[in-house]
């Protein structure tokens, strides 16, 4: 997304040590009609060459497209997309293409079973015109949440789940809604990190510590790729503390992790506020409201009570 192709790749030289890949977004993308098209962005002939230069492959994003009926139209016109994927594959020099198809509301089952079926018929395609397909995954939304089927159908998932979180604790748990999908030694897993900084990220996952730490059990678990969104001037670059853990992982070496933090009592998850995030929520239910929730904290060996104001925040339990 780097306005300035030269920044960009000179950003990219510094560090060639931890990069294999460059995904671009260029302006070609699914269209409303379901089909794959559009122009190149003037910037991305230069930023191609130049990636090609230095031994860098290059990939695609088609676009985010959230629209659930234009999803469907693009599902029908499998061969067609095939032929687009494949005749952009070649014209570009590409290393591999990229879907993420991040609709929720409206979606079935049938929609997300479309998807893959839809994959299933590009990715042939793809890889005789010498690339990848790479898709998109998160827990929030239907289409894209069944990591099992998306892996068989493509190769690989890079999931976004991983960009940040307010505690090692949440980010394990985020990690382990993937892993206990698509298993990591079997190649297909891609673990998203945020390498900004905004409101989202404040905290926790803007530390050395947390980079250090989120790398580490990578490299324990064997993940067999790190997706850093984004490089772009614009977002201040991937941050510097990314670069010595990720560098260590490039090389193969192997690491040692920090033992997992106590999982939260049963019936609990990690907070996703800052203010609270050593501390495990849950939200009321028809049965089990404040009292019943008080309780359960009080049983967890090591875990107290935390008073909040509840119509505003979720129960909270957190370490002694």
């Amino acid at each position: 997304r780097s306005p300035d192709p030269q920044k960009f790749l000179q950003w990219v030289g510094a560090h060639q040590g931890i990069v294999d890949t460059v995904m671009l977004q260029c302006g070609v993308g699914v269209q409303d009609d379901g089909t794959i098209g559009g122009a190149m962005a003037p910037a991305c002939g230069p930023a191609m060459a130049g990636l090609r230069s230095l031994g860098v492959g290059v990939e695609l994003w088609l676009g985010e497209n959230d629209d659930v009926e234009v999803q469907r139209r693009l599902f029908k016109r499998g061969p067609e997309a095939a032929a687009a994927i494949s005749g952009i594959i070649r014209e570009y020099r590409l290393s591999g293409v990229n879907f993420d198809l991040e609709s929720a509301k409206s979606v079935t089952p049938a929609d997300a079973a479309a998807y893959a079926t839809f994959l299933a018929q590009v990715r042939p395609a793809a890889q005789a015109a010498g690339a990848r397909i790479t898709v998109d995954s998160a827990p929030f939304s239907p289409m894209m949440n069944n990591m099992t089927a998306l892996a068989n159908a493509s190769d690989r998932v890079m999931y976004m789940h991983t960009y940040y979180a307010t505690s090692l604790r949440g980010w394990l748990e985020n990690l382990d809604i993937a892993t206990a999908q698509v298993s990591p030694a079997g190649g297909k897993l891609a673990t998203g990190l945020a390498g900004f900084s905004d409101t989202h990220t404040r905290g926790w996952s803007d530390t050395a510590e947390s980079a250090l730490a989120r790398v580490c059990w990578l490299m324990h678990l064997d993940v067999p790729e790190i997706a850093v969104f984004r490089i772009s001037e614009n977002d201040g670059w991937p941050l510097e503390h990314w670069v010595e853990p990720l560098t260590r992982y490039a090389a193969g070496e192997d690491c040692d992790p920090d033992p997992r933090p106590e999982p939260c009592p049963a019936g609990w998850q990690a907070s996703h506020d800052p203010a609270t995030a050593a501390c495990c929520v849950r939200t009321f239910t028809p049965s089990c409201g404040k009292a019943c929730a008080k309780a359960r904290c009080a049983a967890a060996r090591g875990w107290v009570w935390r008073p909040e104001d509840y119509k505003h925040y979720p129960y909270t339990c957190c370490p002694k």
